[in-house]
C-alpha cells in the first residue's frame, strides 16, 4: 500500500470515527436532560404524559442516528464483554450505558443497540447489511438474549425482561416488510387476564407474547441456562425447561403450525405450566 493510500485510509478512519463520536455525544446531552427532566430539575417542563411522551422519542430519535451510523457497531470505544464477546458495551455518562449485541441468523448479520438508564431504556435491531433499522423496542428492555430465523417470512425475538434479567419475553415478526411487525403467534394461558392477579393466566385464543417469569433469583438447583428459549429448525418447535429439585427437568414443546405455537405462560415461581390448551 502506498503512502498516499495510508493517508487516505487514516483520513477515512478518523472521519468514521468522529461522526459516530459526535451521534454519542448528543445521546449524552438528550439523555442527561431527559433524566434531570424526569427528577423535576426543570420547574417550567412539568413532568406529565404529553411532556414524557415528547422527550423519550427525543431520546429515541437521537440515538437511532447513532445506530444508522455505518459500521456503528464497530465504534472504537466499545468494550467487548469477557462473559458474551457478542456484546459491546460503553458508558456514556454516569448515568447511562450503551450495549450492542451482534447476532448472525441464517447467514444475516444483525446487531441489537440499546441502552439503560435510570429512567429510559429501548432497544433497536439493525440489519447490519442494509444499515437499516428493521425492529424498534418499546422502552421496556434494552436487550435481547436471541434472534431466531423461523423461515423466509419469520423471526422470533428472544427479550431479556425483569429486575435482575432472568425473565424472557418471546415474539414472533413478520419480515415481509419493513419494520418488522409483531404477530398474534401464540395460543395458550396468558398472563395479565385477572384484575390484581397478573399470574392468575387464562386462556387466550391468539396473543403476541410468550412470557418465562423470573422476577426473582433462581434457586441453586437450577442450571446457568435455566431460562433459555430454544428453537429446533428442524422440528420447528420452541422449548424450554422446567426445573424441580430432586427430579429430572421437564420439557416443554410447542410446534410451529399455521402460523402459531400452542404454549402457555410460566411462572418459575410455581415451578409449573400447564402445557396442553384448547383443541
Amino acid at each position: 500500500m502506498t503512502l498516499k493510500s495510508l493517508l487516505l485510509l487514516f483520513v477515512l478512519i478518523s472521519s468514521f470515527s468522529f461522526s459516530q463520536e459526535k451521534e454519542i455525544e448528543n445521546f449524552n446531552k438528550e439523555i442527561d436532560f431527559y433524566i434531570d427532566f424526569t427528577l423535576q430539575k426543570f420547574p417550567d417542563l412539568p413532568v406529565n404524559e404529553v411532556n414524557q411522551t415528547k422527550f423519550r422519542k427525543k431520546v429515541d430519535a437521537v440515538f437511532k442516528e447513532f445506530v444508522l451510523q455505518k459500521d456503528s457497531n464497530l465504534y472504537d470505544k466499545l468494550i467487548t464483554s469477557r462473559d458474551n464477546p457478542n456484546l459491546k458495551f460503553i458508558r456514556v455518562n454516569k448515568k447511562c450505558e450503551v450495549t450492542v449485541t451482534t447476532f448472525t441468523t441464517n447467514h444475516k448479520s444483525y446487531s441489537v443497540y440499546g441502552y439503560t438508564s435510570m429512567n429510559k431504556i429501548n432497544y433497536f435491531v439493525k440489519d447490519n447489511e442494509a444499515n437499516t433499522i428493521v425492529y424498534e423496542g418499546d422502552s421496556k428492555s434494552s436487550s435481547l438474549d436471541d434472534i431466531i430465523y423461523i423461515d423466509e417470512n419469520h423471526i422470533l425475538l428472544v427479550v431479556i425482561v425483569g429486575d435482575y434479567h432472568y425473565g424472557r419475553e418471546v415474539m414472533v415478526l413478520s419480515t415481509k416488510k419493513q419494520p418488522w411487525t409483531v404477530l398474534k403467534a401464540f395460543e395458550g394461558k396468558a398472563f395479565g387476564q385477572v384484575p390484581m392477579e397478573y399470574y392468575n393466566s387464562k386462556y387466550v385464543k391468539k396473543r403476541a407474547v410468550f412470557h418465562f417469569s423470573c422476577n426473582d433469583f433462581p434457586p441453586m438447583y437450577c442450571p446457568k441456562d435455566f431460562n433459555k428459549i430454544a428453537y429446533d429448525s428442524n422440528t420447528k418447535t420452541l422449548s424450554y425447561k422446567i426445573y424441580t429439585e430432586g427430579k429430572r427437568p421437564q420439557l416443554v414443546t410447542a410446534k410451529w403450525e399455521n402460523e402459531l405455537f400452542k404454549i402457555d405462560d410460566y411462572n418459575m415461581r410455581s415451578n409449573s405450566s400447564d402445557v396442553g390448551v384448547p383443541d
